[in-house]
Parts: C-alpha cells; sequence; structure tokens
C-alpha cells in the first residue's frame, strides 16, 4: 500500500491494490455514459478519489500501451473490461470487445 499524493481538495488515503477491494471500489462508482468519440463510462476524480488512484497504481504497475486514434494509452484490463485515464482527472472504462490482455496483479503474465 502507498499513501495518495496530497492532492488539494482530496484526503490522503491508503492505496490498497487488493483485488477485492478494487473491485468493490469499481462496483460502488456511479460512472456515467457517454457516446463521445466511442462508447464508454467515465467517473472524475473529485468524485471518487480512492477509485481514481488506485486504477491509476495498478495501471502504472501492471497496464499496458494500446493504440487508439492517434495516440497510445497506458490502460489496464478488468473483469471485462478496459480502464485508461485522460487528462483533467477522468477514468474511463469501456466493455471490451476483444480478448483482455492478462497482467499479473489478475493472475496472468506480466505485460511489460
Amino acid at each position: 500500500m502507498t499513501k495518495s499524493k496530497n492532492v488539494p481538495g482530496i484526503e490522503e488515503f491508503e492505496i490498497n491494490l487488493d483485488p477485492a477491494h478494487v473491485r468493490a471500489l469499481i462496483d460502488d462508482a456511479d460512472w456515467t455514459p457517454t457516446d463521445y468519440i466511442q462508447p464508454h463510462e467515465y467517473v472524475k476524480v473529485w468524485e471518487y478519489p480512492e477509485l481514481y488512484y488506485t486504477l491509476k497504481q495498478l495501471i502504472g504497475m501492471y497496464g499496458y500501451k494500446r493504440w487508439f486514434l492517434y495516440r497510445q494509452w497506458d490502460q489496464i484490463d478488468i473483469d471485462g473490461y478496459e480502464y485508461w485515464q485522460a487528462g483533467g482527472g477522468i477514468q474511463n472504462r469501456r466493455k471490451l470487445d476483444r480478448d483482455a490482455t492478462p497482467n499479473k496483479w489478475s493472475g496472468g503474465p506480466d505485460n511489460g
């Protein structure tokens, strides 16, 4: 576990990467649907800071790079969704339309 960075307006907390805890954070969030560029859902860091920073750490430690449109995005696949972060504190997810990319966190091989 590591502490979140000191972000103005967001209380400091321990980042817990336990799979059951992460899945509970994901399930408890109220994801907002959008059709911007492609259908997906998002949450904002100021609404779900623990979820945002937990997924940020997971993506950094166990994620992979994937091309979309004009650039590569760092992302991770968890339980049938791909997760990536956009600028401005936005956490995105989209239902997978392909096989998941395995990662060590979810019990698969390392992608690094």
